[in-house]
């Protein structure tokens, strides 16, 4: 979450127009919490949540 807060301060302070947007990969801790107080704090993020984790498969 560090990189990704400090993404949505640089895009805040910038002159862009953009939107960063948070997921939830729908692991079992408390990210979601997380992103909901991340979000609430700024107008230009966004975030969705996805209902279970998809297994990588090797190359």
């Amino acid at each position: 979450m560090v990189v990704s807060s400090t993404a949505a301060a640089r895009a805040r302070d910038s002159a862009l127009d953009c939107t960063v947007l948070y997921v939830d990969d729908g692991s079992e801790d408390d990210t979601w919490a997380i992103i909901q107080s991340l979000i609430s704090a700024d107008a230009n993020a966004g975030a969705t949540k996805l209902s279970r984790i998809s297994e990588r498969k090797p190359h």
